[in-house]
């Protein structure tokens, strides 16, 4: 267990901040083999060894076995008991860099993470907090959407500027606002919410999950980083292309991600994840014909 500025080992640690570097870090984003460390009450230090998920303590706050007081897993003192630091962070995982925007800042944190859906979406699934935060994930969706959409506002101010058509720009801008401002609230929330309902469906019918349906809603909302990708629209013609390469990204990405969150095969999240945006893309091409 170590910092992830300066790679100082956190261990035995009377508070939840590196020494080295200042950086604060919380001790349920990490993981351990079950039997390598235990969990010490900060205000008393009794042992608590780690009986849950990724060999954390069951629940997020528990009252101490020592001294009965309500204590929080993230301000207890963490100490290996095997001799092998090695097998004590053995499938260590890290946190997410959304997780730590309050640190990196929000361009920084959300860049990183739009990196690692792009190049490692399974190990961003598994790295979701084990608590799934889904509201920080939301914002993260959101935060695509806005780039996008603010992209698509400065492509109008060109247009308008070059064209010298700046009264009817501002009609289109208001449109454009209208219409992307609406997206950017509801489907990163409410249309994730619905999504998330047909993929975790299948999951449950096809076999065990790792986590209720909070996890994949939340990594549903991690797969829509390539939403952002529109925001190269403002290059003429190519946002005919995008359609479709945006689309494919975010399915191929969700289905690594929800893989990694959930802990199931890269089929099954496939099936889980298609079947309806199949449907949808049938119909919709169905419908074209039709007119």
């Amino acid at each position: 267990m170590r910092c992830q500025s300066c790679g100082y080992a956190l261990w035995n640690l009377s508070e939840p901040r590196c020494p080295e570097c200042g950086r604060g870090f919380d001790v349920r984003y990490f993981r351990f083999q079950p039997g390598t460390v235990v969990f010490d009450c900060p205000l008393c230090g009794q042992e608590h060894h780690g009986g849950g998920e990724f060999g954390l303590p069951a629940v997020v706050g528990l009252d101490c076995e020592g001294c009965g007081q309500a204590i929080d897993v993230g301000q207890m003192r963490v100490r290996p008991i095997v001799n092998d630091l090695q097998e004590a962070e053995a499938g260590l995982a890290l946190p997410l860099p959304w997780d730590e925007r309050s640190q990196l800042g929000v361009a920084r944190a959300w860049w990183g993470t739009f990196v690692l859906s792009l190049r490692r979406p399974t190990e961003l699934g598994q790295r979701i907090s084990i608590h799934c935060p889904f509201e920080d994930a939301v914002w993260f969706a959101i935060t695509s959407h806005i780039i996008a959409w603010a992209a698509g506002l400065v492509a109008l101010a060109v247009v308008a500027l070059v064209t010298g058509l700046v009264a009817e720009a501002i009609g289109w801008v208001c449109a454009y606002t209208c219409i992307a401002g609406a997206a950017v609230l509801i489907w990163p929330a409410i249309a994730t919410i619905i999504w998330a309902l047909t993929v975790h469906a299948p999951l449950l019918l096809t076999g065990r999950t790792r986590s209720h349906i909070e996890r994949t809603a939340a990594a549903l909302c991690y797969a829509q980083g390539p939403i952002a990708l529109f925001a190269f629209g403002v290059i003429p013609f190519l946002l005919a292309l995008l359609i479709p390469a945006v689309f494919i990204a975010q399915i191929v990405i969700a289905t690594r991600i929800v893989a990694g969150a959930q802990q199931v095969t890269v089929s099954r999240a496939f099936v889980a994840c298609m079947w309806v945006p199949v449907l949808l893309a049938v119909g919709f091409v169905g419908l074209l014909v039709m007119v």
